[in-house]
């Protein structure tokens, strides 16, 4: 597979330059650096809006339950790839990211999803080394006159593996100038099964609103929306508690003024999130009392965007204004023992201040580019903590005063003053074919966890790896050098946009082996209480490593009716410092597609190629997979302009297998061992119907 790779581009062009002779009539087109993923034309079983995310080159989904999936770009996740939700960021509650932001976008209420794989432009967002998510959600259209039209979408959905089931409702009253629109959703699930037994607990239950009103008249847009999340008893088997709640308002208003070629852009934004777990609720509750644990974690964020452009696409510049501020607080105790708790974190801060400036050009007919600055000055703070253990006149209670006392007398207010570059060339040799290079310098300060994790702990953010972690206050702030380059083509049969590319980052936050004696001795001790056999902590650290890889869409008009298309994907992480690989890095894969359409509907059989990951991480004490294979078949009808049905079936022939991605089972189930890697899903039906107005 790897030999097939490497030598991919140069047959593709080849092929597609025999196959698709065009004349040099030149057009420039647009970006094929991005994905757009229209949701009323997808035919999606898991509840997880990231799951849409295995269908884009380069992308994949680390999933840590069945609302809990981390997106992953080109081997990077978590906090490394930018989420926005209609423009806006938002903050997990939770410090094991139970709440990824996808987890605030149901799919069923969305318009679109756009993916970014690549270097993404400064003016997007704040901070990401690898690749960006937006997403569009479904407003409903204004009227062209001043009498008020209805418009809406109905989305009844289920499906058999887990009896879950989705209903959402969206409509919207607007004439030319007032847009009104409310949209809800109820989402729930039972445990899933894969082909050897049940997969505990996967249970899931999440309810959304929103309400929303737009006006426009002449030059200028206002908007203003309100949503509530409601996630409760929701199972992340890969992660040490499950979900009892996650209680989140989002607000957001806009305005934009145009005139000519003159746009000002403003937006202000927030979120509140509340969030409950247990070791306890969900999965098998611990033999003895002493061990119940239960979490209590909130978090608010805000933030600001102001940016003024001109011109039109191709020939555009912009410069604009940014903040994220956000708060995390989190506390953990025992219902059988109100004597004991641990403070977490205690109001630990994040503040992003940005500034950036951005350009196209056209130079001629054939050559394009844009570039972009970008200054973030992010200052992070947190305050003191404590722990009921540190009044134990003991070794433990002796361990945790001396964690507890480091870390309050630590200079925790930090700063970081960030640069960020991007330059993008495309060169249009004909009509079809078109040439692509990118450079970039990108940087990512440390998130809370990162910083200010002081007691041993797994609230890491999602890693999912088992491992214990303390974080360190002075870490510096991660730096990736970037180089991508690739084509472009798009024949009359065949396109494909393949993409090589090589990140090179110094002050990679990675996981080490903690020096840390007192911390050492406290996960020691702790084994020895309650009969467990955790390894040493780790502590994060900045270390040296580089990423690599090739990702590429294609498709290809075969004759009349029929089509091919499909992704292959390849990435590798590595440390540069020591012999190592980076944690949970996906697998090369390919997924190719076999379509069959007509006016009113069309039926996909999809092959879904696995490798096998043995380039794991030694540090994480990570697990080799297995390659795999698998069969889906999906279908869609127009039943009228208004009706429509889609349908699936995955693992069609009902495949046991692990998919790398899917962390390590925590809970005690019968048919998965403690530390095994969660296993896929089994078969699973699908049947969706929607109507529109």
């Amino acid at each position: 597979m790897k030999r097939i790779l490497a030598v991919l581009p140069v047959v593709l062009v080849s092929v597609a330059a025999l196959a698709d002779h065009q004349p040099e009539e030149l057009l420039v087109t647009g970006h094929a650096d991005s994905s757009a993923i229209l949701v009323e034309d997808t035919v999606m079983a898991s509840p997880d809006t990231g799951a849409l995310l295995r269908g884009v080159p380069g992308a994949s989904l680390q999933s840590n339950g069945p609302l809990s999936g981390r997106a992953q770009i080109r081997g990077l996740a978590g906090e490394r790839v930018g989420v926005l939700l209609d423009g806006a960021h938002v903050s997990s509650g939770c410090t094991n990211a139970m709440d990824p932001p996808l987890q605030y976008a149901p799919a069923a209420l969305l318009e679109s999803l756009q993916v970014y794989r690549g270097i993404v432009p400064v003016s997007l967002v704040q901070e990401s080394l690898s690749g960006a998510i937006t997403t569009t959600p479904w407003n409903g259209p204004f009227s062209e006159t001043d009498t008020p039209v209805s418009s809406g979408r109905v989305l009844l959905s289920g499906q058999d593996n887990n009896n879950g089931s989705s209903t959402s409702v969206m409509t919207s009253l607007a004439d030319q100038h007032h847009r009104l629109r409310l949209a809800g959703v109820h989402e729930e699930g039972d445990n899933s099964e894969f082909p050897g037994g049940n997969i505990i607990p996967t249970e899931y239950q999440r309810d959304r609103s929103d309400i929303g009103y737009a006006y426009q008249r002449g030059n200028h847009f206002f908007s203003i929306d309100g949503g509530r999340n409601d996630t409760d008893n929701t199972g992340t088997p890969a992660l040490p508690m499950d979900i009892s709640h996650i209680d989140t308002d989002l607000s957001q208003m806009q305005y934009r003024f145009t005139r000519g070629e003159w746009q000002l852009m403003t937006r202000i934004f927030r979120a509140d999130v509340n969030h409950g777990m247990t070791n306890y609720h969900l999965r098998q509750a611990p033999a003895n009392t002493m061990q119940y644990r239960r979490s209590e974690a909130s978090s608010d964020s805000d933030g600001f965007g102001i940016t003024l452009a001109n011109g039109v696409e191709g020939d555009r510049w912009q410069i604009g204004v940014d903040g994220f501020y956000e708060n995390h607080s989190a506390l953990i105790d025992n219902p059988w023992n109100t004597a004991f708790y641990v403070n977490a974190f205690d109001n630990a801060s994040r503040r992003v201040n940005g500034i950036f400036a951005e350009q196209e050009w056209r130079l001629n007919e054939r050559w394009s580019m844009d570039a972009g600055l970008r200054y973030n000055r992010v200052a992070a703070n947190a305050d003191e903590v404590d722990t009921s253990m540190t009044a134990m006149m003991n070794m433990m209670g002796m361990l945790t005063r001396n964690l507890r006392d480091d870390f309050n007398n630590a200079h925790r207010d930090q700063t970081d003053h960030n640069l960020d570059a991007v330059w993008r060339t495309y060169f249009q040799q004909s009509q079809a074919l078109r040439w692509y290079v990118g450079l970039a310098q990108k940087t990512r300060s440390p998130s809370f966890q990162e910083r200010y994790l002081w007691i041993p702990l797994e609230a890491t953010g999602g890693l999912a790896d088992g491992n214990t972690y303390t974080g360190q206050v002075t870490l510096d702030p991660e730096t990736s050098h970037q180089i991508e380059w690739g084509f472009d083509w798009e024949g009359a049969t065949f396109t494909a946009a393949p993409r090589v590319f090589y990140s090179r980052v110094s002050d990679y936050i990675q996981g080490v082996p903690s020096t840390n004696a007192d911390a050492i001795m406290l996960v020691a001790m702790m084994n020895m209480m309650n009969g467990t056999n955790n390894p040493p902590p780790l502590e994060y650290d900045n270390v040296d490593a580089e990423l690599y890889g090739f990702d590429m869409p294609w498709a290809w008009s075969m004759i009349d009716h029929w089509r091919l298309e499909g992704t292959v994907s390849m990435v590798r992480g590595k440390r540069r410092d020591i012999n190592d690989n980076l944690y949970r890095i996906t697998p090369d894969n390919m997924r190719t597609g076999l379509v069959y359409y007509r006016d009113a509907w069309s039926i996909t059989l999809e092959g879904v190629f696995v490798a096998a990951q043995n380039d794991v991480s030694a540090t994480n004490r990570e697990q080799k997979t297995a390659g795999y294979s698998l069969a889906n078949l999906k279908a869609d009808w127009r039943l009228t302009d208004a009706l429509s049905m889609t349908a699936s079936v995955d693992n069609l022939f009902n495949r046991q297998y692990r998919d790398h991605l899917g962390g390590y089972n925590r809970a005690v189930n019968p048919d998965i061992a403690i530390g095994e890697r969660l296993p896929g899903l089994g078969r699973m039906a699908f049947v969706s119907m929607q109507y529109q107005w």
